[in-house]
């Protein structure tokens, strides 16, 4: 589990989001931003809510991957179970969309690791369901 001032960092590192343009849009200075990412200072409630709500404004999913980190461990579940549900609600093109996607996701590293290690032969572990 990260701390607050590690996962926000993280997070703001992560989706590039720029600290001048995150304290703008909160409201508060820059060197105040900084000094809460840093562990030097830590923001209200009211300051804290405005970061995140503005996190999410200029890169959307940052304030879910802020609180993933928080969880440590838990997110892991966490994340396990949400793409569970989620694809339970699906209907089947969305997840015919999806497991395309997933498929070129697979073929694509396994195209950087065969360039990585040329001897080394693509491998997948699948078990057939259907009977």
């Amino acid at each position: 589990m990260d701390t607050f001032h590690g996962a926000l960092k993280k997070a703001q590192d992560q989706y590039a989001i720029v600290g001048k343009d995150l304290a703008k849009k909160v409201g508060i200075g820059q060197q105040h931003l900084t000094n809460i990412r840093s562990g030097k200072a830590w923001p209200s409630e009211e300051v804290l809510m405005r970061i995140l709500s503005a996190m999410e404004e200029l890169a959307p999913g940052s304030r879910f991957y802020f609180f993933l980190l928080m969880m440590g461990d838990d997110a892991k579940k966490y994340r396990k179970r949400l793409k569970q549900v989620a694809y339970e609600d699906m209907g089947d093109e969305e997840l015919a969309d999806h497991l395309m996607m997933i498929g070129q996701a697979w073929k694509s590293n396994q195209l950087k690791r065969s360039q990585k290690n040329p001897t080394e032969q693509p491998s997948i572990n699948v078990t057939n369901t259907l009977k």
